[in-house]
C-alpha cells in the first residue's frame, strides 16, 4: 500500500472519531436521544427540571429512565405529535408504578388530576414504552421510558 492511501486512510478514521466525538459531546439534549431511541421528533426544551434512572451498567441501557422538561412555546412541542387528550387512568397507574420504583419525590411527579395531552409508544418485541405526558398550563412535558 502507498504511503499517501495510508495517510488518507489515517486522516478518515481520525475524522471520524473526532466527529464521532463532537456530535457525542455538542449534541446533549434529551430530546436527540428521544429521537435516536424512539423516532419521535421533539423540540428540545427550555430547562431539563428533573431526572432519574436506573439504567443498568450494561452496554444496551435496559431499565428506566424519568424526564421532566418545561417549554417557551407549547404551539411547537403540540405541533409534534399527534396527542391525545382526556384521561387515561391505565397509563397514569404504569406511570407512577414506574416512578414509585424510581424513588421519584412527590413534587416531580405529574399532577393527574389536572388536564393533560399524552402520547405512548409501545415497542412490543422489545417489550419498551415511553410515555409523554404533556401539561399545556405550565408547559410541562414529562417523559418516561422503560427499556429492556
Amino acid at each position: 500500500m502507498k504511503k499517501s492511501t495510508k495517510s488518507r486512510i489515517i486522516a478518515f478514521l481520525f475524522i471520524l472519531i473526532v466527529g464521532g466525538f463532537l456530535f457525542t459531546l455538542l449534541d446533549r439534549s434529551y430530546t436527540s436521544k428521544i429521537r435516536w431511541n424512539w423516532s419521535i421528533n421533539l423540540p428540545i426544551p427550555a430547562k431539563q427540571i428533573y431526572s432519574i434512572d436506573n439504567i443498568a451498567d450494561g452496554w444496551f441501557g435496559e431499565g428506566e429512565k424519568y424526564h421532566v422538561l418545561t417549554y417557551h412555546d407549547s404551539n411547537k412541542i403540540i405541533k409534534s405529535l399527534a396527542w391525545k387528550s382526556g384521561r387515561y387512568p391505565l397509563a397514569e397507574t404504569e406511570v407512577l408504578k414506574i416512578l414509585e420504583s424510581l424513588e421519584v419525590p412527590a413534587a416531580n411527579l405529574p399532577d393527574f388530576q389536572k388536564t393533560y395531552l399524552y402520547y405512548i409508544k409501545r415497542e412490543p418485541s422489545e417489550g419498551s414504552t415511553i410515555y409523554l405526558i404533556y401539561f399545556t398550563d405550565t408547559k410541562t412535558l414529562y417523559v418516561v421510558e422503560t427499556i429492556f
